[in-house]
């Protein structure tokens, strides 16, 4: 049996239990229709929600609601998926698009955990603060259903990434995660940023408090602005960064150089020593060793701390060096190897370091460059311009519909005796030969004229990238002088930038390779065209019962191509009478015309338009039979034959229909073949034509 709410619950129940300004900021949010959707189950006990906000992904809420017997609504726990987390605007707007489901008739049944016994009849109800006592009171004894287990703490929670930065500081990357039922964190961890409040979501617990408060105070303390917290050791007092990395540690969510290591664990200190590891190019870099010369990575601070990435320990470096030396000789960048001599003197004074190898450095200037360009493409989006605008004002691409767009690249580089060096490198080419580092010094006055040769390539729509084009077109994967070539689209059409391309090839980028250029076609470069020499053969098999069906087959190397949709556009468009005054007509257009044959491996083959003039005119003279053909119109089928061989083109065909083809064209020419004298009727002219046709078949 049904029985109304005895209590009805209004906006300002929401607000007194929900707060301000969380209730205020949801009603806006109600009101402007963000609430995408919210139920409410059948005992009222839990709503669940989701709101459109700030980010692209909505915030979904989980709300638990808690009732007094006589129908008053004592609490909301609602848990938000946003940064705030709890009691959130998001949860005030669900709530507030709930409010007419909270009040109407639901069953007489309370949830278990509301149950009390019935005051006598002429008792009078307690309301009020008692009440709500009276409620939390049987929270006390009553069984928890999982649901509301979870209520009031989150399955995400802050985690803390350590890493050393390039300059020596030891960087703190906040991250809100969700840790699996595997015990494995998720692989879509959001960076968290935390402003100068105190933060309220139900991913901080209490424990992080103190320690994002260090964190701040820390980061004011020392020299360094910007975004996150890098802080250097050595601006502080021995053992504060220590300190706070043990507070870290202690929550069970600190991580050291990626969060796939394992969780960080202090551990006893740990003996270690400095050695020299060589790596590309001759340099050197100090590393640390433990006492069975495993490598062991290191946190910059006084005194600094080993991390073995195996098991997570974690602890203080017992070394022959002081703190402060061994803070300085982790941060020391790699040395190259012409600064070996240099740094060795420098560190000679210091025990605790070996010297670095000595590597003999041996000059060559005898190298002149091969100038290298890499033709390839890369991945764009292009936007209408005034779309373009809206980005420039702080949109983002993403918010739009941008169309993917190919950018052809062209990417010029110099080879030295085979080492590769991009035209903005700073160094010279360098190679190991044993002990000894050869360097190759770089001819600059080459280099400038090979770069010089490539503005000629203007003329054909290439152009350098600059900050203007790389918005326009969302340019990805693009490197610091690269050439662009023009992009399709609506004014450049695929066909016009091929015969462009095809110029260029043929007129700049074949003579500058027999300059000495060396021209390199990346398999993603959308216009790679080959000189092999087009055959063409045409073939009319059985398709289906009394069918047949023509084919041309254009044959470039080992790879094959279907022709016969090609011819056929061209005959359609064309639609000319090859039997008329238009024989010209098409000979001036087809020597204008060139078409580009798409083959499988996604080159192309350009033909002279000329070319294809032979094969053009049979078929417009056989047009009817090219989408396929009665045998009773095999008469054609001679004609085209003839017409098709005469012009170089092989053509295969069963003999039984050539044969076919050869009597039904003879019928045209047949002298009148009168009847057998044993016919006593007068034929009528049909009837002689009919039987002349099968004295010619027979």
């Amino acid at each position: 049996m049904e029985s109304p709410s005895s209590t009805p619950i209004d906006r300002a129940d929401l607000r007194r239990l929900i707060g301000e300004p969380h209730f205020s900021r949801g009603a806006a949010y109600d009101r402007r229709g963000m609430v995408l959707a919210a139920e409410l189950d059948a005992s009222r006990k839990h709503a669940k929600g989701t709101v459109a906000g700030s980010e692209r992904k909505p915030y979904t809420q989980d709300i638990t609601l808690l009732w007094h017997p006589a129908g008053q609504l004592l609490r909301i726990d609602g848990n938000c998926t946003c940064p705030v987390g709890r009691n959130c605007k998001h949860v005030a707007a669900v709530m507030l698009s709930l409010l007419p489901e909270l009040n109407r008739r639901r069953t007489g049944t309370l949830p278990q955990l509301l149950q009390t016994e019935r005051s006598g009849a002429g008792e009078p109800e307690v309301a009020g603060y008692l009440a709500g006592w009276l409620g939390r009171l049987n929270e006390l004894d009553a069984p928890l259903d999982q649901n509301e287990r979870k209520s009031g703490s989150s399955a995400e929670r802050l985690y803390y990434l350590l890493k050393p930065d390039p300059m020596g500081k030891l960087e703190f990357e906040l991250f809100k995660i969700r840790q699996l039922k595997s015990g494995e964190l998720s692989k879509r961890p959001q960076s968290f940023s935390p402003g100068y409040d105190i933060p309220t979501g139900a991913f901080v617990q209490f424990e992080d408090i103190p320690i994002l408060g260090k964190l701040r105070f820390l980061k004011q303390r020392g020299p360094e602005g910007g975004p996150g917290f890098r802080l250097d050791a050595r601006k502080f007092e021995r053992d504060t960064l220590v300190d706070l990395v043990k507070d870290i540690i202690a929550t069970g969510r600190a991580r050291a150089l990626t969060l796939q290591h394992p969780a960080l664990q202090w551990s006893s200190p740990r003996r270690a020593h400095f050695a020299w590891q060589e790596k590309n190019r001759g340099e050197q870099s100090l590393i640390l060793l433990d006492d069975n010369e495993r490598e062991l990575e290191a946190l910059p601070t006084l005194p600094p701390l080993y991390v073995d990435t195996r098991d997570g320990a974690c602890g203080e470096i017992e070394s022959e060096a002081n703190a402060r030396l061994a803070l300085e000789l982790l941060s020391m960048p790699p040395v190259p190897a012409e600064a070996v001599r240099k740094i060795a003197s420098s560190l000679s004074r210091f025990r605790a370091v070996p010297p670095p190898k000595q590597i003999e450095i041996v000059t060559r200037d005898d190298v002149r460059p091969t100038p290298v360009l890499r033709l390839l493409s890369v991945d764009g989006r292009m936007s209408p311009y005034s779309e373009f605008l809206s980005y420039r004002r702080g949109y983002r691409f993403a918010d739009y519909e941008a169309e993917h767009v190919t950018i052809p690249i062209l990417r010029p580089g110099f080879d030295y005796d085979g080492h590769h060096v991009t035209p903005h490198a700073q160094r010279d080419p360098q190679y190991r030969d044993g002990d000894r580092q050869i360097v190759i010094r770089r001819d600059q006055r080459a280099e400038r004229k090979a770069l010089k040769r490539l503005r000629e390539l203007e003329e054909y729509g290439v152009s350098e990238i600059d900050d203007v084009t790389k918005e326009i077109y969302d340019i990805k994967g693009a490197k610091k002088g690269d050439l662009m070539f023009e992009v399709e689209s609506e004014l450049h059409l695929t066909n016009e930038l091929a015969l462009v391309a095809l110029a260029m090839t043929r007129d700049a980028l074949e003579p500058m390779k027999a300059e000495g250029w060396r021209i390199e076609f990346d398999d993603s470069w959308p216009y790679r065209f080959r000189d092999d020499r087009l055959e063409i053969s045409a073939s009319v098999e059985k398709s289906q019962t009394d069918w047949f069906s023509f084919s041309l087959t254009a044959i470039a190397g080992q790879q094959e191509l279907d022709l016969l949709p090609l011819v056929l556009q061209i005959v359609e468009t064309l639609d000319f009478d090859i039997d008329g005054d238009d024989d010209e007509a098409l000979d001036a257009i087809l020597d204008d015309m060139i078409l580009f044959l798409n083959l499988p491996d996604g080159s192309r083959l350009p033909v002279e338009g000329a070319e294809l003039a032979p094969l053009i005119r049979a078929c417009m003279a056989a047009r009817a039979l090219l989408a396929g053909f009665h045998p009773g119109e095999a008469g054609e089928v001679t004609r085209l034959a003839e017409a098709l061989e005469g012009s170089g083109i092989r053509f295969q065909g069963s003999p039984e229909l050539l044969e076919l083809g050869r009597r039904l064209q003879s019928l045209r020419d047949m002298p009148e073949v009168l009847p057998p004298s044993s016919l006593k009727a007068e034929l009528r002219p049909y009837q002689k034509s009919g039987y002349g046709w099968l004295r010619a078949l027979a």
